[in-house]
């Protein structure tokens, strides 16, 4: 049994249930941590969550080359990038019974927005290659698409007429030898 993309770009069943099966682990997983980690440890449990939302992304893309259609898995990916920085961003910003002091709350900002911004420059360059990609494989379809030339079509295209060769007089001296005796 075969499942196929529909024209308006659905994805196919095995790749939802895959995001599904994903999703359905990931609420379990951060249920499970919020809930182990009562009172002053909700900070903590949501700086887990946050990572664990970021190894979940990184799973997640490379689940999507396990999948004929990575559509609903991309989609996956991009959601846990998105709760993954946004709850690390959030609770070392303005989080609950925050524990850390000022320098340690910039230092810890930064180091999110520096992989923040790694993940937006190589999403931003697997689009770009993916975009090329795209583009060389229109060519090779087009170039496949036609018949072959001829090598003879080939070769009358670039033959062009030679200019006539300048014979010098029939009087006229021929021209001395070089290294010779005259």
């Amino acid at each position: 049994m075969t499942f196929r993309r529909s024209n308006r770009g659905a994805a196919t069943l095995p790749a939802v249930v895959l995001g599904i099966v994903l999703l359905a682990v990931a609420v379990l997983a951060f249920l499970g941590i919020y809930l182990a980690l009562p009172g002053q440890g909700h900070f903590y449990a949501l700086i887990w969550i946050g990572v664990l939302a970021l190894v979940f992304a990184a799973i997640s893309y490379v689940g999507s080359a396990l999948t004929r259609d990575p559509s609903a898995v991309r989609l996956a990916t991009f959601g846990f990038l998105g709760m993954g920085f946004a709850v690390l961003l959030l609770t070392i910003g303005v989080g609950p019974d925050n524990p850390l002091n000022q320098l340690g709350q910039i230092v810890g900002l930064i180091i999110v927005l520096v992989l923040l911004v790694g993940v937006v420059f190589g999403a931003r360059w697997r689009a770009n290659e993916l975009g090329r990609e795209n583009r060389r494989s229109e060519q090779r379809t087009e170039w496949t698409s036609t018949p072959p030339k001829s090598a003879l079509d080939y070769a009358a295209a670039q033959t062009a007429p030679a200019p006539p060769a300048a014979t010098p007089p029939s009087g006229s001296p021929s021209p001395p030898r070089s290294g010779g005796s005259a």
